[in-house]
């Protein structure tokens, strides 16, 4: 009899054990080490407890000719190595079930993509985002900790929150986990920063410490000076740490790009140039009306055209009022390239409520970068010229209606409700139809 109770006891906490391992959320343990980093390459390993999840597939977050990775291998709680197969983007385990998975592969950032090399790994510094993980293909993680092993001198730059040696997606962002950690950067090298309060947000600027002083001074205070024009201006405050990090270029004098979200922005300025500041400000804008959790959603897709349209809109409003850039000067060049896209590609005109049926990359480029500004400008001199309210007061007004995604954002039928007239008679012309723009903005230039 004392036999037969001890054996169900044991079972029943075999069963108690089970089901309270399988209650424990998924979570990630994530290493970087970057003592190697003369070789361009960092090593990861990352420990995935997945609960009661038991993905069976994987994700590359960055493309293969930015984020090379080799040497990749799956193993079980018993460091028994797991076969898969890889597709496009994916890797497929072989074996279905295990309590715990560790990941291990080198990764080699800095393939030349979008306005330069995607991150860097060098002598001087090292920078990327979350686009060197391999990640659960699931939104059901939980927690992520992450640790760095790092050059002696060097330190960690990251908006995510420090806890002791390690770091973590804040809480405050409101995001999945994995999305925080394919979307936020991390930079290490000899960085120093500058913290400056606007609202409840804490602003820190990190710029390379070799520079020159009046050089990290300089570019420190245009940072904070275009972020208190849109805390100022829009009433942008996401009440946790924004942080910036100022990079030098590549060994080989690229540009570097390394990531940007709603938590910060990283990439290179060795120099001071204008189009570096119209790109933090475009960004900027971006986490106002696109990134998660501080943007806005718009009601329909028609209206599409504004996301970028607005951010290219302000480059040249930011930079101007801040004193770093050049008025005018933008819409002659946005206007210039618009007449020679025309006579040369006429075909990439569409009206722009169409533009998210647009397939040919160059034609979205111009759509995005060029068209869309010209339109929202020519909107802008309409709204001003009838009404005498501005753009800025605008989009004060619907940021912080529907910013933090309170709601879906109806472009046309608020801006209507603003300013108290119909705007149907330039929707006709300019985004149900083709429309022919011209510089109607040359007035108040």
């Amino acid at each position: 009899m004392v036999k037969f109770f001890s054996i169900i006891i044991i079972v029943l906490l075999t069963v108690h054990m089970a089901k309270a391992y399988e209650t424990v959320p998924p979570s990630l343990e994530i290493h970087i080490d970057l003592t190697s980093h003369e070789t361009s390459e960092a090593s990861v390993s990352i420990l995935f407890r997945p609960g009661s999840e038991n993905p069976f597939s994987f994700k590359q977050v960055g493309m293969d000719e930015e984020f090379h990775i080799e040497d990749l291998a799956f193993y079980n709680e018993e460091k028994e190595k797991i076969d898969y197969e890889k597709h496009d983007n994916k890797y497929y385990l072989k074996w279905l079930t295990y309590k715990e998975l560790y990941i291990e592969y080198s990764v080699k950032p800095g393939g030349m993509g979008r306005h330069g090399r995607q991150g860097n790994i060098s002598k001087d510094f090292a920078s990327f985002d979350g686009r060197i993980f391999i990640l659960p293909d699931t939104e059901a993680i939980k927690t992520a900790a992450i640790t760095f092993n790092i050059p002696s001198g060097w330190n960690v730059v990251t908006p995510c929150r420090k806890d002791g040696d390690t770091y973590s997606p804040d809480a405050l962002w409101k995001t999945p986990v994995c999305e925080s950690l394919e979307k936020s950067f991390m930079a290490f090298g000899p960085f120093t920063g500058i913290k400056k309060t606007f609202g409840h947000t804490d602003v820190c600027v990190y710029t390379f410490s070799t520079w020159t002083e009046e050089h990290k001074k300089e570019i420190t205070e245009k940072t904070f000076s275009l972020y208190e024009y849109f805390y100022k201006t829009f009433n942008f405050d996401p009440s946790y740490p924004y942080i910036v990090c100022w990079t030098p270029k590549s060994d080989d004098g690229k540009r570097v790009f390394t990531g940007l979200w709603s938590n910060g922005q990283c990439y290179e300025m060795p120099e001071d140039t204008v189009r570096n500041w119209e790109y933090f400000s475009h960004r900027l804008t971006h986490a106002m009306n696109r990134y998660e959790p501080t943007g806005m959603m718009l009601k329909s897709i028609k209206d599409e055209w504004v996301i970028e349209g607005w951010a290219v809109y302000m480059e040249e409003k930011a930079t101007v009022a801040t004193g770093t850039g050049e008025k005018g000067k933008k819409w002659k060049e946005l206007y210039e390239r618009y007449l020679k896209t025309m006579e040369a590609h006429s075909d990439w005109d569409h009206p722009l409520e169409r533009e998210h049926e647009v397939k040919d990359n160059e034609a979205m480029e111009f759509f995005h970068y060029c068209k869309s500004p010209l339109v929202f400008k020519m909107l802008e001199t309409e709204m001003k010229k009838k009404t005498g309210k501005t753009m800025e007061e605008f989009m004060c007004y619907v940021y912080n209606k529907y910013g933090n995604f309170k709601g879906s954002f109806p472009f046309k039928e608020e801006l209507e409700y603003f300013t108290g007239i119909s705007f149907e008679e330039f929707w006709n012309r300019f985004v149900r139809e083709k429309g022919s723009i011209s510089p109607v903005w040359q007035e108040e230039l």
